[in-house]
């Protein structure tokens, strides 16, 4: 039986303003995999060690054992959207789209115009995909799961809807706005930890070792930071500049986490489950 948990908001800027899943998408995924398949059986396909290159590298393709690294790179996420069930790539889709809409507790709409921007420059994308398929490690044609997983990818979020979506994977698969049990908890779990491991790619140790939490980062330059039991805490912000977008997320990271009092490395028993968002700059005072 689920036990009762009151959730709680902690909001700085405009929670509403919507923009892509891109990445952030991966870990609900593997989590529905894992649901689907078992924990065991999706480590055997999809690998969970961090690579230490780039999520776009082929050479971690040819030289890690599962040639897909983890579920998080591009060639894991690859490999994910094409072990979901389904005979169609429209099965498959509505898979993930139903399930990412219940972590966030709404229905998750696609945006048409990301979608085909993503869609008409993905070439490396494919190019992954063809690879996995020649290890043996694409499930189902290729070029289609390429667009599920593009398609996954270009889901309208807000910085509210991210929140609740990493609350629910936090909370072990309870949803704390619907109350909905999106999934087992098992599953939720062994995302959190792959998030702690490649939650960032190639800067995940350095993420984990200073905000001491499960994060996953996204290329729209949003992160989402899981405190295990707890809840989500996520940055979405306005505008960073490439040059001191890891400083300033680390900063703000850091603000949230001493904020909301998430335990490193241990579960609050008995918490309350909780969604912080943040959109725009959170200054000390």
């Amino acid at each position: 039986m689920d036990r009762q948990c009151q959730l709680r908001v902690l909001r700085a800027g405009d929670l509403n303003t919507l923009c892509s899943t891109q990445s952030i998408s991966a870990p609900c995924v593997f989590a529905l995999i894992c649901q689907e398949l078992g924990p065991d059986r999706a480590l055997e396909l999809l690998g969970i060690d961090a690579t230490g290159h780039p999520f776009n590298s082929v050479m971690a393709i040819v030289s890690t054992p599962t040639h897909t690294g983890n579920p998080l790179v591009n060639a894991g996420a690859l490999a994910a959207s094409s072990l979901a069930p389904g005979d169609t790539a429209d099965e498959k889709w509505d898979i993930f789209q139903q399930g990412l809409s219940r972590f966030a507790g709404r229905l998750l709409e696609l945006d048409p115009e990301g979608h085909s921007f993503e869609a008409a420059s993905n070439t490396r994308k494919q190019e992954i995909a063809g690879l996995l398929e020649s290890h043996g490690r694409s499930f189902f044609d290729p070029i289609l799961a390429t667009d599920t997983h593009t398609r996954q990818c270009a889901l309208r979020v807000s910085a509210q809807d991210l929140a609740v979506i990493g609350a629910t994977l936090a909370e072990g698969g309870l949803n704390p706005v619907t109350g909905d049990r999106v999934m087992d908890a098992v599953p939720c779990a062994r995302a959190l930890a792959v998030m702690a491991m490649a939650g960032l790619y190639e800067h995940s140790g350095g993420w984990l070792y200073d905000i001491g939490l499960p994060g996953k980062s996204g290329v729209s330059g949003g992160i989402v930071n899981l405190a295990p039991g707890k809840g989500g805490l996520v940055q979405q912000p306005a505008s960073i500049s490439a040059a001191d977008s890891q400083k300033a997320r680390l900063e703000q990271a850091e603000v949230l986490v001493a904020l909301s009092e998430a335990d490193r490395f241990g579960l609050a028993h008995g918490s309350l489950s909780v969604a912080f968002s943040l959109e725009g700059t959170l200054h000390r005072r």
